[in-house]
């Protein structure tokens, strides 16, 4: 499990070692700041010049003699409060070193499962992903935090019980094996539960993400089928049962302090009845003990908090690791200086065979197909044929186990898809259209942020498109739509997406059924702008209707 932890930690340009030693320089850093109280008590039952003679050059000074023990506590003070300064800085940079890796390990999960291909991808839960992002990673850093804790504190408690062994064996070790027994039992009654919450949470959690997922997509179902009730009711149930199994959780963690404040006082009592006739001296061991226990008694409780925190969350580890596992160039977004594809003169499809994996049948079956520069292609099929994978196979979203794909004369792969992407736009079936202007949606600027030449380009879409048709200029510069466009038709929405595809400066439009969801009058008009206003572009589109065949001249039947 900590060659995982380790491994997880430099994938993401995390020293995890580096950390370690700033941790255990933290605990140094807490044991010099208590000497200096302990060094303080013992001056003040010994009462002798032993620090002097220590530090000879004290000596010099005449104040130092004359106010002793003032000076010594000054001193101390001043010892004291600088090392907690330190301790307070050093425990900031650990702190800001891990925020920073949970930042790193989200975008780089995130960044994995975008840039996967599309069909591998379709075959994940995006619960599981929302949850890895938002709560596994939390439960991942807190492993770390925690495993950085039990070290730093057990090197800590290790140092300060060399101190308290020098100092009175008998009473130490006797106090030692009673704390050992007492938290090796308490684990043993507690590390079934341990071990289930490890797993139970994770369970828990994602189905939370799941429900809410679900509530917030299927609003209008629920209330139609009337499935609201129930639904609420499931998700209360999940909630109650991540909430007490959390509950347990924390309980398991804070009993052992008050348990552990009982048994102390408990020693204390024993030893001051103990040793009643020798006061000078049970209060000298009491005073260097309650110096030491007010370290060790933190120290002590975090490592077992700790411990139970990193046992809980340890399958976090597993699951952090397996999206890691996963990871892909950034084929999307990178950019390949060898590769310049300058203008599209053609597409050529060889032999292309294709089927999903649990699939009998191949829906495109040794096609071959040569688009050549200016053509308009119409994909024709019903709903299923596989008018949409075709596109995906000529954009490179999708590869093909069987035949090629060529670009002008460059094979489409890895290598070529960022050139070849950045030639082409499209405007898919289900767009995802965000809570902003339309302006926004479509250019992802603010009109403000448009260039002369931009504004000009999107003033001519949006009239195309029969945006201007809904909408008024300072309604599409101003105006949110809601989230997924939610204050818009059907229609509208579609030809907003269709609006977002046409304003970027490409050689090849893919349109996957741009016409769907608009009336047959409105329909002609926007097909009649689009093949006009795009005559010299390559212009693929994927449909069950028919009127784009008015325009084309080459169509593929599936």
């Amino acid at each position: 499990m900590l060659f995982r932890l380790f491994k997880i930690t430099s994938k993401a340009n995390l020293s995890l070692r580096l950390l370690l030693f700033f941790s255990i320089l933290s605990s140094l850093i807490e044991f010099l700041a208590l000497s200096s109280v302990i060094t303080l008590l013992i001056l003040f039952f010994k009462k002798d010049f032993f620090i002097i003679e220590k530090l000879n050059f004290l000596s010099k000074f005449e104040i130092v003699l004359e106010n002793y023990f003032l000076s010594i506590s000054l001193l101390s003070f001043l010892f004291f409060s600088l090392f907690t300064v330190l301790y307070v800085l050093i425990k900031y940079f650990i702190r800001d070193k891990t925020n920073n890796f949970q930042e790193q390990l989200s975008c780089k999960i995130f960044s994995n499962f975008i840039n996967e291909n599309i069909l591998s991808s379709k075959k994940k839960d995006t619960s599981n992903v929302f949850n890895a992002i938002s709560s596994e990673i939390s439960r991942f850093i807190n492993v770390v935090y925690a495993y950085l804790e039990i070290v730093s504190k057990l090197f800590l408690i290790f140092i300060i019980g060399i101190l308290l062994f020098i100092f009175n064996f008998k009473i130490t070790f006797s106090i030692t094996i009673l704390l050992i027994i007492f938290y090796s039992i308490y684990f043993l009654l507690f590390k079934n539960f341990i071990n289930k919450f490890n797993i139970d949470f994770s369970l828990l959690n994602r189905n939370n993400v799941n429900f809410i997922r679900r509530g917030l997509e299927s609003l209008i179902e629920f209330k139609i089928f009337n499935l609201m009730k129930n639904f609420i009711l499931e998700f209360e149930k999940n909630l109650k049962i991540l909430n007490k199994l959390r509950l347990k959780n924390e309980v398991i963690q804070i009993i052992p302090k008050y348990l552990l404040e009982i048994l102390v006082l408990a020693i204390i009592i024993f030893f001051l009845n103990l040793f009643n006739d020798q006061k000078q001296n049970i209060l000298e061991v009491l005073a260097v003990y309650m110096a030491c226990f007010y370290k060790l008694y933190p120290a002590v409780n975090n490592v077992f908090s700790n411990f139970v925190i990193f046992r809980s969350n340890t399958n976090s580890i597993n699951k952090i690791n397996e999206y890691l596992e996963n990871e892909r160039g950034d084929i999307i977004s990178s950019n390949n200086s060898e590769i310049d594809l300058k203008i599209i003169n053609s597409i050529n499809l060889r032999n292309i065979s294709f089927k999903y994996s649990e699939a009998q049948k191949y829906i495109l079956d040794n096609l071959n197909l040569n688009i050549k520069k200016s053509d308009k292609v119409v994909i024709l099929g019903k709903t299923g044929s596989g008018k949409t994978t075709l596109l995906q196979i000529l954009m490179g979203i999708i590869t093909t186990a069987q035949g090629t794909v060529k670009i002008n004369s460059l094979n489409l792969n890895e290598k070529s898809v960022p050139a070849w992407l950045s030639k082409i736009t499209y405007a898919p079936q289900n767009p995802y259209l965000f809570n902003d202007s339309i302006v926004a949606n479509i250019t992802f600027k603010t009109f403000d942020h448009l260039k002369d030449f931009e504004k000009k380009r999107f003033n001519q879409v949006i009239k195309d498109c029969l945006i201007d048709e809904f909408y008024n200029l300072d309604d599409i510069i101003s105006k949110k739509i809601g989230e997924h466009g939610s204050k818009l038709s059907a229609g509208q929405k579609q030809r907003v997406n269709l609006a977002r595809a046409l304003f970027k400066v490409s050689d090849v439009i893919f349109l996957d059924e741009p016409t769907s969801n608009l009336d047959e009058n409105t329909e002609k008009i926007l097909l009649e702008n689009i093949y006009r206003r795009y005559i010299d572009r390559i212009l693929i589109v994927s449909t069950h209707r028919k009127e784009a065949l008015n325009y084309s001249n080459l169509t593929v039947n599936l």
